[in-house]
């Protein structure tokens, strides 16, 4: 009662209440947490930020191991850690050196830019990318988002881990009038919600023959600057790949002799 009075999460600000139901979350997980043995693991997916604020509140004092994580890839990741011949704090410290590596924005000296991976998924997969859905006729690709590194293994002195790159995709019905034109903000288009963690790509950083037709339309030009005419598309949705990468690791704690294992497509996703 006091969180929901006070707003403290995972209630969120503002007049009307909100939150209740992962309060009721929040306080099951406490009390899974002080119910088990204290060299007890527990790992928690939740991917909203307040309610994993509430969670860490809530388990604060545990004298068990509690892992508050966004996704089922963190998870498979903490999974892959644990079972590993290495401790968490090195997985830690390399994944953040992974991260590093494999990409940063605008950083063509990253393996993402210089390996050309972006544009071997859209040479090798381009049937599966552009696969016109039901109720639809036309599709185009909007911008491309990258995970954070997964660590999967490690061998000798090779670490290997999996970057998932997904696609925004939008689909078209020019057969419906409703969804061929249509007045709209000019506003950053804000993704798809599953992957608000992921970081974007910036086409303009990549060379010319990357760039495609599916990239967001040109404004129609009109009397009002602050609206502009778009195609409105029928459903929108995305398609995914898990990249298998490994680097050696050198005494000096340096990543050296990266190398694409595999590209595995993950899945398609369309909503409305």
């Amino acid at each position: 009662m006091s969180d929901a009075a006070f707003r403290e999460p995972p209630f969120s600000a503002g007049e009307h209440e909100k939150g209740f139901r992962d309060a009721v979350i929040a306080e099951a997980v406490g009390q899974i947490v002080a119910s088990s043995a204290s060299d007890c693991r527990i790992a928690v997916v939740a991917g909203d930020e307040l309610l994993s604020k509430a969670i860490v509140i809530k388990t604060g004092d545990a004298t068990q191991s509690v892992h508050v994580i966004s996704t089922i890839e963190e998870l498979k990741g903490l999974i892959s850690t644990l079972v590993s011949n290495v401790d968490e704090d090195f997985i830690q410290q390399m994944r953040s050196a992974a991260e590093r590596f494999f990409f940063e924005q605008g950083n063509l000296e990253t393996f993402i830019y210089k390996e050309q991976i972006k544009e071997a998924i859209l040479r090798d997969f381009h049937s599966l990318i552009y696969a016109v859905p039901e109720d639809a006729n036309e599709v185009k690709r909007g911008k491309a988002l990258v995970s954070r590194p997964r660590f999967k293994e490690k061998v000798d002195d090779r670490m290997y881990w999996v970057s998932r790159i997904a696609f925004r995709m939008e689909a078209y019905d020019d057969t419906r009038s409703a969804s061929s034109v249509a007045i709209r903000s000019s506003a950053d288009y804000s993704g798809l919600s599953g992957y608000s963690g992921y970081t974007t790509i910036d086409d303009e950083t990549l060379s010319a023959s990357d760039l495609q037709s599916g990239e967001a339309p040109s404004p129609i030009i009109s009397s009002k600057p602050v609206f502009s005419v778009f195609r409105v598309p029928s459903k929108t949705g995305y398609v995914s790949f898990d990249v298998i990468w490994s680097v050696s690791v050198t005494p000096q704690m340096q990543l050296t002799d990266p190398n694409v294992e595999s590209i595995d497509y993950v899945e398609t996703g369309w909503g409305q």
